[in-house]
């Protein structure tokens, strides 16, 4: 990635960023952060710059001032994109969801957590970092197991039983 020489001496760790980011107010404008064109390999900076100059917002500065704005949006944008899918999964099973539970590395995020609970109106509760890699472990060894029918794919069933025993086990068992 083409990343600006003034970029690359800029502190933009995550926890140093989502402090910055604690800071501001919400942005003005949100973007798709489904939009193919956020999804193209290269400056992702540019990418997002470009949305915003299309619908006549200005460029956000890829500086030190300019890198936890971009940040802020991007939190503020999933937050978004998490309430309206969630809101769609309301409408098609005709049920009130109540709370949100995040499991894997975004468990970590306090702040996109907070700002997902805020757009949601629902309780969000954080489970263990390590959940979804548990959790696809799990599905696969139910497929090896021979869980898995042509039709129907992994039993709910057997790949709890699975996820159950793994999540027993230590971590340290899995390294040499």
């Amino acid at each position: 990635m083409n990343v600006p020489t003034a970029a690359r001496a800029i502190d933009a760790s995550a926890p140093v960023l989502l402090r910055e980011c604690e800071k501001l107010p919400p942005p003005d404008f949100l973007i798709d952060v489904d939009d193919p064109q956020l999804m193209v390999p290269g400056n992702l900076p540019a990418h997002i710059n470009r949305r915003l100059a299309e619908a006549g917002h200005a460029a956000l500065p890829f500086d030190r001032s300019g890198i936890p704005q971009m940040a802020n949006l991007i939190f503020h944008s999933l937050a978004e994109r998490y309430a309206r899918v969630l809101d769609a999964v309301e409408r098609v099973t005709g049920k009130k969801l109540k709370r949100l539970f995040i499991v894997g590395g975004g468990g970590r995020n306090e702040f996109l957590n907070r700002l997902t609970a805020l757009r949601t109106g629902l309780e969000v509760h954080c489970g263990s970092s390590e959940a979804s890699t548990i959790g696809n472990f799990a599905v696969q060894l139910a497929a090896l197991s021979g869980g898995a029918g042509s039709r129907r794919g992994v039993s709910a069933a057997r790949v709890a039983q699975f996820a159950e025993t793994l999540s027993s086990v230590p971590f340290t068992d899995f390294m040499e």
